[in-house]
Formats: structure tokens, C-alpha cells, sequence
């Protein structure tokens, strides 16, 4: 099975966890940014599309690129639908004006913690080549706390060699996006009350946790191309 296969058969599941909370962390604030800055008429690519999109843009032209078929043929969302990897985009040079990744970039993993992070740099480069000038790219993400990403850098490839496909998510702070070959992103970290509850692990939509117990920051990487 592969792991785009693993979490779209979970679809459902994430959604719950969302309606249960996670809205006001992931998903509210960042909607609505991402709303007022999508202009009518864009042509828009959201990587790592998956089955349906959080956000609403009916003037503007979607395309959806998402490495699962099944995936892709669920989401009614975007106007164009492409299967591939984001590391290697079936898409001409300077062809869209905004390039989007809503929590996917923390998907795109190897079988090495290394690896990983060479392979978001490449997505990264892909959608810079893809967007036109003075187009921007977007990547909303989770960003670990800095005790968390040091646990998780020594002990993802472990956790990696144990399970296999079933485990395919690799957090990286803002430091690591800023040594990608398209410089420094301005970063917007988004905030909620810290009393808000939600369920950490979107398989468990009924474990519920305040905010301030969880690790992670919501942010936004955000470039501009020249």
C-alpha cells in the first residue's frame, strides 16, 4: 500500500478531526489568507491537492496535483487534475501565477530523514520554476517546537526502517526552509487560544488536547519570485 493510498483511505477520519478543532490551528486564519490572495483569473496549482481543498477560489483556474489517481479523481474541486510528484512537476516553465502546498510538504518523505529534506527542496525548486515572475509560492506547514524536531532528527530513520509506508510524515522548522535555494521566506506563524481543544492525531478525532500541549506552530513560508 502505498502511503498516498494510507491517508486518502483515511479521508474521512482527517475531516472529523478537523470539524472537531483543528479548524481553528490549520485551517481558519489560513483560509481565509489564502482566499484574499487568490485574484480572479489566476491560474493557481495547489501541490499535494488530495481529495478535496480547504479553500474557495471560483474565478481563478485550479490545478491539482496530487501523486494519488484515486485521490485526484475525488476532488471536485480544481479544474485541471494532474498525478504526479511535486519533486518533478508535468508542467511548463512560468505557466502559473501562484503556487500553493497546504500541509503537504510534510508528506513528501524518502526512506531517509536526509533524503526527506532533499526531496523539499526539489518540490520547493519545482514550483519556483513553474510560477511565473513575480508570481509567489505559498507552503503552509506544521513546524516542530525545537526539542521536537531534535528528537525527530534522531530518530526519524528508525522510525522510518520500523513502519515502513504507514509512516510518512517529516517536520521541518522554518530554519530549514530558509537554507532552500530560494532563499529566506518571509514566515507568518498563525495563533489561536491556547485553551482551544483539538485532536493531535487526526486518526483519533475523539482524543482531544489544548493547544498548548501541542508541539507544533502553524505557519506560513511565503516567497515572491523576481
Amino acid at each position: 500500500m502505498s502511503a498516498a493510498t494510507y491517508f486518502d483511505s483515511r479521508h474521512q477520519l482527517m475531516q472529523q478531526s478537523a470539524e472537531a478543532g483543528a479548524a481553528a490551528i490549520c485551517y481558519d486564519q489560513q483560509v481565509a489568507l489564502l482566499e484574499s490572495i487568490i485574484q480572479p483569473g489566476m491560474t493557481v496549482l495547489d501541490v499535494g491537492c488530495g481529495p478535496r481543498l480547504p479553500y474557495r477560489a471560483p474565478h481563478a483556474w485550479i490545478i491539482g496535483l496530487d501523486p494519488s489517481a484515486d485521490s485526484l479523481a475525488e476532488n471536485t474541486d480544481v479544474d485541471d487534475r494532474i498525478v504526479g510528484s511535486a519533486a518533478n512537476i508535468p508542467l511548463d516553465d512560468a505557466s502559473v501565477d501562484l503556487a500553493v502546498a497546504f500541509y503537504s510538504f510534510h508528506h513528501m518523505t524518502t526512506q531517509t530523514f536526509d533524503g526527506s529534506q532533499i526531496r523539499r527542496e526539489w518540490a520547493l525548486e519545482e514550483m519556483a520554476r513553474v510560477t511565473r515572475p513575480g508570481g509567489e509560492i505559498l507552503v503552509f506547514e506544521i513546524s516542530p517546537w525545537r526539542p521536537v524536531w531534535w528528537g525527530e532528527r534522531a530518530f526519524w530513520d528508525l522510525a522510518k526502517a520500523l513502519l515502513g509506508d504507514r509512516f510518512d510524515v517529516c517536520f521541518a522548522p522554518a530554519s530549514e526552509y530558509a537554507r532552500t535555494p530560494l532563499g529566506v521566506p518571509t514566515v507568518q506563524t498563525f495563533h489561536c487560544s491556547p485553551f482551544a481543544l483539538f485532536p493531535p492525531v487526526f486518526a483519533l478525532p475523539w482524543l482531544k488536547i489544548p493547544r498548548f500541549l501541542f508541539p507544533f506552530d502553524a505557519v506560513l513560508y511565503r516567497w515572491r519570485l523576481p
